[in-house]
């Protein structure tokens, strides 16, 4: 799509992107999409996918940036774009493919978690339990 951004990522694999602002309908969203996309990909020129971390001002701007990495159409080369979304569940956009994107509800289907939970209870109660006063008769 932006043969220019696969020509920077190709000669620059391993520097940082910088943002730029700029006003509404500029693309830039759109941009850093294909960047990702291109950073994330297998192919030829970049044999093994890089991880890329996305940091927004504002929850809206992360959530916007992951539903149209969401969106992505899937190739048959290529796999689905594995995404975690770190932060409060109450302050994540009510879309369910972010929302299941979630590192909570991640961690909610997995088996080390339900067995961890039970665990931190017995923790919690034997330090309330050693804290509390003895009472003497």
């Amino acid at each position: 799509m932006y043969p220019w951004a696969t020509r920077y990522c190709n000669r620059h694999p391993h520097e940082g992107v910088e943002s730029k602002l700029g006003t509404k309908g500029t693309g830039k969203t759109h941009t850093l999409i294909e960047i990702i996309r291109q950073l994330t990909s297998t192919s030829s020129t970049n044999p093994k996918p890089l991880r890329v971390l996305v940091c927004g001002a504002s929850n809206l701007a992360v959530d916007n940036v992951l539903e149209r990495l969401l969106a992505l159409p899937v190739t048959k080369s290529e796999n689905r774009l594995k995404v975690t979304r770190i932060g409060h569940p109450a302050r994540v956009m009510s879309n369910n493919n972010i929302l299941d994107s979630t590192l909570d509800m991640k961690a909610g289907r997995s088996d080390e978690v339900s067995e961890v939970i039970p665990l931190c209870c017995n923790i919690r109660l034997t330090g309330l339990l050693a804290r509390r006063p003895s009472r003497k008769t």
